[in-house]
């Protein structure tokens, strides 16, 4: 009886701990050139993470993956981007932004960043 009662104070103690991470998409953006695409996305891993924007570079025919982005992670701040004409991607960031994950090369893609 009693290891019974530890077992399931065990349980509840975890319980969250298997709670999956999701994105919530906010944009998708095309290349002008059509071969990939630059997904825009906020990722919540529980009531312990705040608001956070996240970017990733993917093929056009590329589901988004269950995970944080390969371009770009920030939070406490504003994050937009956008393709440039000749090429590659601009990304307007808050001064306020802290900054986790900040690439400058994803995918054959080169990534520019400015604040504001």
């Amino acid at each position: 009886m009693r290891y019974t009662f530890q077992l399931a104070i065990a349980v509840v103690m975890c319980g969250g701990c298997t709670m999956r991470s999701t994105n919530e998409v906010r944009e998708v953006l095309p290349s002008p050139d059509g071969t990939q695409k630059l997904v825009v996305f906020c990722r919540d891993a529980g009531a312990t993470t705040g608001v956070n924007t996240q970017l990733s570079i993917l093929r056009t025919d590329e589901r988004l993956p269950n995970d944080g982005g390969n371009a770009l992670i920030v939070d406490r701040g504003e994050a937009k981007a956008a393709w440039k004409k000749g090429g590659g991607i601009l990304v307007t960031l808050d001064r306020t932004c802290r900054v986790f994950k900040r690439e400058t090369f994803v995918r054959g893609t080169t990534i520019e960043y400015q604040l504001r």
